[in-house]
């Protein structure tokens, strides 16, 4: 179906979202305004990539955090190197060859496979890390508070890009992902 406007947007959406009405895509058209996008392709790209991915990792690391007996071992990456598809990881993290040939950047590899060996062994991707490697903090890292008075989380990452390795705030953080993860029933399929 193509999608000129926000009335067909919707009416193909209704398939992703059988269980939505009206005041949801209300919602999701205020968090997404039409005039952010010069197209409601770009539009529909946005909300459907933070609904099937960013989403997602937000709400899985913040479980992880409220379940996990300990809080401090969860950490949570953002790649935005290599080839930037789903798994770009994988050349950058596993080679059957010395150097890893196959990732673009062999300093960013062996950066990368020492944050993942380390995380192997030791449950935190910072000790055994090769000194160049940043250290990468724990998603509730930055929080203000402590045990006594209240805690929160600082929801930080590490953000992984062509020219930069970097504690960020997590990106996905927000109103959009608060949406999707409080309308689980409308987004169920």
């Amino acid at each position: 179906m193509t999608q000129t406007n926000q009335v067909e947007e919707t009416t193909d959406a209704r398939a992703l979202f059988p269980f939505a009405g009206p005041a949801f895509f209300s919602r999701l058209y205020q968090l997404y305004p039409a005039s952010d996008y010069n197209s409601t392709f770009y539009q529909r790209q946005t909300w459907f990539g933070d609904y099937i991915i960013n989403c997602p990792t937000y709400i899985m690391a913040t479980n992880a955090v409220d379940r996990n007996t300990n809080s401090s071992a969860v950490f949570k990456l953002t790649f935005a190197a290599g080839s930037e598809l789903h798994g770009a990881t994988s050349t950058f993290l596993a080679s059957n060859v010395t150097g890893f040939p196959s990732a673009n950047n062999a300093t960013l590899a062996q950066i990368m496979a020492s944050y993942w060996i380390s995380f192997a062994t030791t449950y935190d991707p910072n000790p055994a890390r090769v000194a160049s490697a940043p250290f990468w903090p724990s998603y509730v890292s930055n929080g203000a508070g402590s045990a006594a008075v209240g805690e929160s989380v600082g929801f930080d990452t590490l953000a992984v890009t062509y020219t930069t390795i970097a504690p960020a705030a997590d990106p996905d953080v927000g109103a959009k992902c608060d949406f999707f993860y409080a309308h689980q029933y409308q987004v169920q399929n």
